[in-house]
Parts: C-alpha cells; sequence; structure tokens
C-alpha cells in the first residue's frame, strides 16, 4: 500500500538582500542524533529551494501520531550558501563580518506553536548568539564554589547537578550521551552560562542550529519563518581618474534622504565621498539613482556622471571612528 505524507512544520528562509526575499540554497545538516529519531520515527526531511519541511506517514487523514513526541527536539546545522553570506547579512557577531570563522554560532529555537516565527524579533538578534563549545570540555571551578548544575536550555530538563566541587581540579563536562544543542551551565549562585554544544570540523561550522520543539506538534502543518536583514554599510565613493578633476564636485542623491560628503580618498583614487547615513546591501537597487555632478551658480548642475554604481559586498572594510566602528562598501569610479 502506497503511503501517504502530510507537513508536520516546515521553514522557510527569507532574506531583505534579495530582491524576491527568498533565502536560496541555505543547507539544514540534521545532527546525527536528529538524523537517528527521524529513521526510528518515521519522520521525513524534506529539502525545498527556500527552506525544508519535515513530513510524516499518515493513514487516517488524523492529527500527528502521538508516538512522534520522541522524535524531539529535532536539531540542525545551518550551512550558508556563500561565504558572502556573512558580508550581505546584518548579524549580530563581535567578530569582524570579515573573518565570519570567528563569529560565533547562533542557536535558534521557536516560539510557542502560534507563532509563526523561529524567535521573537522580525530578525535575528543578540539573544540569538551563543558560543559554541565542543561536546566534551573542561570546566575551571572558581575558589569557593562548591555546586554546579548543567540542563537544556532554556527550560530544561536537567542534565546534572553536582556538589562538594573541589576549585583545584576542572569540571569535566560530557554532553555525547545528551547530544548537540543549547544547554546552560551555573556554577554556585553565579548566572548560568548559556552555550551551544557540538562538534564541527573547522570548514564544516554552521552560523546557526535550530532547534524544533515537540511544540510544533500542537499546531501540524505550520510554517515557521527565519527572516534576515541586509548588512546597513555607509557607501563611499572612490573617484579614479588619471586627469585632475574639478574642484567643487558633488554626489547628488535625489529624492534620498541622505547625503555625501568630501572625505580624503584611499590610496590611488583622487577624490571621494562618504555617506552620512548607512544603507542596506542589496541584490539590485531598482529605485535607486546617484550622481555625480558640478553645482553651478545660477544654472542647472554639469552631470559628471549621470549614473553612479551601486554597493557590492564584493567591497567591504572597517574604519574605527574614536566613537564607532563603520562598515564601508567601496564603490570605484573611473572617470
Amino acid at each position: 500500500m502506497k503511503a501517504s505524507y502530510r507537513v508536520l512544520c516546515r521553514v522557510a528562509m527569507r532574506h531583505a538582500y534579495f530582491t524576491d526575499g527568498l533565502l536560496r540554497g541555505l543547507v539544514a545538516q540534521p545532527t546525527a542524533a536528529t538524523t537517528e529519531r527521524l529513521r526510528r520515527t518515521g519522520l521525513l526531511l524534506r529539502p525545498l529551494p527556500t527552506g525544508f519541511e519535515i513530513v510524516y506517514a499518515e493513514a487516517t487523514g488524523g492529527p500527528p501520531p502521538a508516538g512522534l513526541q520522541v522524535a524531539f527536539p529535532l536539531v540542525f546545522s545551518l550551512h550558508p550558501p556563500t561565504p558572502a553570506f556573512a558580508i550581505y547579512t546584518d548579524l549580530p557577531a563581535a567578530a569582524s563580518p570579515l573573518a565570519p570563522e570567528t563569529a560565533s554560532v547562533r542557536y535558534l529555537a521557536p516560539v510557542p506553536a502560534d507563532e509563526p516565527r523561529l524567535h521573537q524579533g522580525p530578525v535575528m538578534s543578540e539573544a540569538d548568539q551563543l558560543p559554541l563549545r565542543p561536546l566534551a570540555f573542561q570546566q575551571a571551578v572558581p575558589a569557593g564554589v562548591s555546586t554546579a548544575a548543567l540542563w537544556h536550555y532554556p527550560d530544561g530538563p536537567t542534565v546534572w547537578k553536582q556538589q562538594d566541587l573541589t576549585p583545584t581540579q576542572p569540571l569535566r563536562i560530557n554532553l555525547r550521551a545528551e547530544g548537540p544543542g543549547a544547554y546552560a551551565l551555573r556554577l554556585g549562585d553565579a548566572a548560568p552560562d548559556v552555550f551551544v554544544a557540538a562538534d564541527f570540523a573547522p570548514v564544516a561550522r554552521p552560523w546557526a542550529m535550530l532547534e524544533l520543539g515537540p511544540a510544533v506538534l500542537a499546531s501540524p502543518g505550520a510554517t515557521y519563518t527565519l527572516s534576515l536583514a541586509a548588512r546597513r554599510t555607509y557607501w563611499q565613493y572612490q573617484l579614479v581618474s588619471s586627469r585632475n578633476l574639478p574642484a567643487g564636485l558633488a554626489v547628488d542623491t535625489g529624492k534620498a534622504a541622505l547625503g555625501f560628503a568630501a572625505v580624503a580618498p584611499l590610496p590611488g583614487a583622487a577624490a571621494s565621498f562618504l555617506a552620512d547615513t548607512a544603507q542596506p546591501l542589496a541584490e539590485r537597487y531598482p529605485d535607486l539613482t546617484y550622481r555625480l555632478i558640478l553645482p553651478e551658480a545660477n544654472r542647472s548642475p554639469q552631470v559628471v556622471c549621470a549614473v553612479l554604481p551601486h554597493a557590492s559586498p564584493a567591497s567591504l572594510r572597517e574604519k574605527n571612528n574614536s566613537s564607532d566602528r563603520l562598515m564601508i562598501t567601496d564603490i570605484f569610479v573611473h572617470l
């Protein structure tokens, strides 16, 4: 008899960088424990062009079988489609987007089943970022601390509690039996240390861990959406020319609510203009046109370049000011 399958839940990926708002090519890789749970319960992972779905076999058209509870949690590592992902994506990270391999792994878990999102905000926030640790590691015990507790983040269950710790000996933590996921470790009365435990080779390091909990069983067929914003950068035009450029050049932004000011150019450029407002990177800019002009008194400005090129993720650099760090996109214009 041919089995009939129904969608248990679907995860859709959205990204503001792309013109159609869809994120394609993101790979969701189930952990070894999740692969085994899927196999035992008969759940199937079905990739989609812009996400994935979990399906189950049903024979009566009723709700998902009660036995599916043992399949959870389902944990997936998310791998970006290209190395440029960390550049054009607005991800909170202490490290530079120019060195994404040093950034922390983010942990995503769905809110209650009546909320069709993976997290509370419209885009990712600092709360979605957790440090990555191996499944087995040692933790130093501060002086005066004698107790420790370890549990699955955020709401349990408890993995273990320990009493009478010896501060001179490191606390050995082995989570291989529990599997990858988010955990919280409390030493004494200190605030819990929250982290993601998983073992990944450096070349296979994901940018996020996604966990689907048993709450998805309450709304079979629901779609959970991960929405990512585009990184905002300060555009800087670098004018390159073999001849002397006239004084007084300016960037005309039309009706756009930003301006450009003349600043010191990079070596090899004759002049440079830096935006006063950060703009989101985009795959295309259909409604945005900037011009390079030479204003003239009592007459229309002379147009030096009718259409200035748009920003690309390929030319991102950091500039540390006295107050904060600017993410700059250099745009070279040959005149």
